[in-house]
C-alpha cells in the first residue's frame, strides 16, 4: 500500500492489493478484484527471490509456481490486447535443462513443483543457486508454451530476460556470490543496468496492449 501511496503522489491511478503468489486462494482473490475492476489491461509479474535471499523451495514456489499461478489466474480476463510479461533472466540462457526435468517444469504450477524437481536433479543440485536458474527457465518455457493459448483470446504472453540490474537484492547478491561479479567483469557496459532502464524494456514489450493500464 505504501508503494501505491507513492505512484498516487506521483498522479498514477494505483491501488495495492496483498497477494501471496504462492497461495493459489490469495491469488484467486486477487484475480477476483481484477475481473471486479473490469478484466486484465496488462501483468507485469515481476515478482522474485535471488538466490541469496531464499532457500531452494521457496525460490522454485516463488519465482516459477508463483507466476504460473498468477498468469494463470489472469488468463480467463484477458481480451484483445491484453498482454501479460514475466520476467526471466540471462541466467536461464545459459543452461539447458535434462529431459527429466523439462517434464517436471512443464507443470510449474504443481504444488510439489520444488519437491519433484529436486527427485529428478538430486538434493545435492537442490541448491538455490540452481533453483534460481530452473525457475528462470521454466518461465522462458512457460511464457512459449502458454503463447498459442493467450493468442487464441486475442492477447499475449512473453517474458523478459533482463541482465545485470542494480537492485537491491543484486545489491546483496554482489556482496555473497562470487558468480554474479565474475559476470559484472565480462559485462561489455561496464557497468548494471539500471531499474529505469529495465522498466523501459518492459514498457517496451507491452507496447501492443490497448485500452486501460491494471
Amino acid at each position: 500500500e505504501n508503494c501505491a501511496a507513492a505512484m498516487r503522489e506521483e498522479g498514477c491511478d494505483a491501488r495495492g492489493i496483498a497477494c501471496d503468489v504462492t497461495d493459489p486462494a490469495a491469488v484467486a482473490a486477487l484475480a477476483a478484484r481484477v475481473a471486479e475492476l473490469g478484466g486484465l489491461g496488462t501483468l507485469a509479474h515481476v515478482v522474485g527471490i535471488s538466490p541469496s535471499l531464499g532457500d531452494y523451495t521457496t525460490i522454485m514456489r516463488v519465482n516459477l509456481r508463483g507466476a504460473a499461478l498468477v498468469a494463470g489466474a489472469m488468463l480467463p480476463l484477458a481480451g484483445e490486447g491484453s498482454a501479460a510479461i514475466l520476467i526471466a533472466s540471462l541466467a536461464a540462457h545459459n543452461f539447458r535443462a535434462s529431459d527429466e526435468a523439462i517434464a517436471v517444469l512443464r507443470d510449474p504450477a504443481a504444488p510439489d513443483l520444488a519437491e519433484k524437481l529436486a527427485a529428478v536433479i538430486g538434493t545435492e543440485h537442490a541448491t538455490p543457486q540452481m533453483a534460481y536458474v530452473y525457475s528462470k527457465w521454466g518461465i522462458l518455457s512457460y511464457a512459449r508454451k502458454q503463447a498459442a493459448t493467450w493468442g487464441a483470446r486475442r492477447a499475449r504472453i512473453v517474458s523478459l530476460s533482463p541482465g545485470l540490474i542494480a537492485t537491491t537484492q543484486g545489491a546483496i547478491e554482489f556482496e555473497k556470490s562470487p558468480g554474479k561479479r565474475a559476470m559484472y567483469e565480462q559485462t561489455p557496459l561496464e557497468r548494471e543496468g539500471t531499474m529505469l532502464e529495465i522498466a523501459d524494456a518492459l514498457e517496451f514489450g507491452l507496447l501492443a496492449t490497448v485500452g486501460k493500464y491494471l
